[in-house]
């Protein structure tokens, strides 16, 4: 009976390396596909999020300056209140 378990166990454990071998290559084979597919994406994903900072940048300066600009009058309009 020891032997027969034996002979059982090392033919399920060589029909699950030859599955595996199997699955290994179709799984490569399919990432291969994948990888060229995708090809340039992250270049794309990178532009799209540079141009995204970009416009928030822009947005940022506008406001920024704006802000700025009104705080610079009020300062010299106070100053001019004052006697300067």
């Amino acid at each position: 009976m020891n032997t027969l378990n034996n002979i059982v166990l090392r033919h399920s454990v060589a029909t699950h390396t030859l599955l595996m071998r199997g699955t290994h290559r179709v799984a490569a084979a399919g990432r291969a596909r994948t990888r060229r597919s995708e090809r340039g994406e992250g270049v794309i994903s990178v532009a799209l999020a540079v141009l995204i900072m970009a416009a928030l940048a822009a947005g940022m300066w506008v406001a920024y300056k704006a802000m700025w600009d009104d705080a610079s009058k009020r300062t010299a309009d106070e100053v001019k209140k004052i006697g300067g």
